[in-house]
């Protein structure tokens, strides 16, 4: 009996040490609740959902094309009273021509360090076009935590306006 119970330990703590290498899927504290899971989206959407980032961190929103992700910026957290609430505004989904074409939708929690490097960069001299940035990995101090697939609608083309 005392055989069985230490070989149940060894078996049990194996996994555990396994399940721990293996990569991580999203974070379920944070969630992605609009646009809905089966959207069809134009191309300037609002994305809005609950959770925190972990202490001192910030939510960002990206878009994830062909593998890279394009970073579009922080998130607001909407609710004084702490419930979560969080969205983005005019978030742009893909190139013009990118009407009917799939893409992911990612919330990504940034170290401190990292979202104040990010914060400060510019592009093309626009504070507002930080989703030409893209990352094929996701810079140090960043990690997904939500993400959501969606498909974009033929006739709506504009970019969101800056």
């Amino acid at each position: 009996m005392v055989s069985v119970a230490a070989a149940l330990t060894v078996v049990s703590g194996a996994v555990v040490g396994v399940k721990t290498l293996l990569p991580q899927g999203p974070d379920d504290r944070v969630r992605i609740d609009r646009p809905a899971a089966t959207g069809v989206v134009s191309r300037c959407i609002t994305v809005a959902g609950t959770g925190r980032p972990a202490e001192g961190h910030r939510l960002w929103i990206a878009v994830r094309i062909e593998g890279a992700y394009y970073l579009v910026g922080r998130v607001r957290q909407d609710s004084a009273q702490g419930t979560g609430h969080w969205s983005a505004d005019a978030v742009t989904v893909g190139p013009e021509e990118g009407a009917g074409r799939t893409y992911l939708l990612t919330v990504l929690d940034l170290a401190p360090a990292t979202d104040a490097a990010l914060s400060r960069v510019t592009v093309d001299g626009q504070r507002d076009s930080l989703w030409r940035l893209a990352f094929a990995e996701l810079p140090d101090g960043a990690h997904v935590v939500a993400e959501r697939q969606v498909v974009r609608d033929a006739t709506h083309r504009d970019s969101c306006p800056s």
